[in-house]
């Protein structure tokens, strides 16, 4: 069938009733191949002008990139790929990797998602959100400020960094007018603790013996209140919990859904041990979650980074940073809130 299509486009005679029909115009269309079986780099080299690919890691991309170039130079065409698209010498010689691309303010650092887009996908009735400009928008977006807490925010490296971020994005919420929820997290009294509960303090306590174990973070105790400066407004809640996602457990989902809310942005602190399962969590109810890198702390950087890494390759979330979230929600409208 390639073959064929091949000879259409280059007016070659074929097949018993000869040429089919009058001979194309001058060029013929771009022919990209897809997916990642040896014979689909045999083919774009022998028959189409570039291979793209589906998805997949940086490390997928670059194994890809060398088993095209390998087919390429076994079917004698000229040239290297240095890209994810393959293109034809001399007129697209390394196709659309090489076209000029969008300047750093208008799409984020990471795979897959731009910080804004000139329409927002729609199919089958359905807003699809890919951008930051898409899944900001205030009427339907939510604020999570996830255990900014005494006993919490005083683990961490770098805490006043995450504490001016977080309130940078606090602060641009609430001028756009967004439904903002702050969560706490507690231990339960011994004699309450369960045994997941007791393994959890055991490991992290580095006690041989649950009894030696004690609550880190009782509940109504100093630790456990918001830091002094980050302070809830009255239209704005607290939903205390004793689960890492903040989606178990407590009336956060029920209270977002009423509201139509359909994606969220989430700061705070651990990156690592909260809110990466928090964001995990709600992917699966149906939310787009914004992690705003920069106003998220952590205790181990190195587990932060594959917390960042791993929700960035599954896709279950727009990751960006706190200045590009604030000019997102400055280009967005007020929502219509009482």
């Amino acid at each position: 069938m390639l073959e064929r299509w091949q000879r259409i486009w280059t007016g070659e005679r074929f097949g018993s009733a000869g040429a089919i029909g009058p001979r194309p115009p001058k060029g013929r269309p771009t022919l990209l191949m897809g997916g990642s079986a040896a014979v689909v780099f045999e083919r774009a080299a022998r028959y189409a002008d570039g291979w793209v690919m589906g998805g997949g890691s940086p490390e997928n991309l670059k194994d890809g990139i060398e088993r095209l170039n390998t087919a390429w130079a076994a079917a004698g065409r000229d040239g290297t790929c240095n890209g994810g698209v393959r293109g034809r010498p001399p007129s697209c010689r390394t196709g659309t990797w090489d076209r000029p691309r969008a300047p750093a303010t208008t799409r984020l650092k990471r795979r897959g998602a731009r910080v804004a887009s000139r329409h927002m996908d729609r199919f089958n009735g359905l807003d699809v959100p890919e951008t930051l400009d898409d899944a900001l928008r205030p009427q339907t977006l939510a604020l999570l400020v996830y255990d900014m807490q005494v006993g919490v925010l005083g683990q961490i490296s770098g805490a006043e960094e995450v504490l001016a971020n977080v309130l940078r994005v606090l602060d641009a919420a609430r001028e756009r007018k967004v439904r903002t929820i702050f969560l706490r997290h507690y231990f339960m009294p011994t004699r309450l603790a369960g045994a997941y509960a007791l393994r959890q303090a055991k490991l992290w306590q580095a006690q041989a013996r649950a009894a030696d174990t004690r609550p880190l973070i009782p509940y109504g105790s100093p630790e456990f209140e918001l830091v002094p400066e980050v302070v809830p407004e009255p239209h704005e809640a607290v939903v205390d919990k004793v689960t890492m996602s903040a989606f178990e457990g407590t009336p956060l989902d029920i209270v977002l859904r009423d509201c139509g809310v359909r994606s969220y942005l989430i700061v705070g602190v651990a990156l690592e041990v909260g809110i990466e399962p928090t964001v995990r969590h709600s992917a699966d109810l149906g939310y787009v979650p914004v992690v705003v890198r920069d106003a998220c702390g952590a205790g181990n950087a190195e587990a932060a980074e594959r917390s960042l890494r791993a929700l960035d390759f599954a896709g279950d979330a727009l990751i960006a940073d706190t200045a590009e979230v604030c000019a997102a929600l400055a280009r967005s409208p007020v929502a219509e809130l009482g």
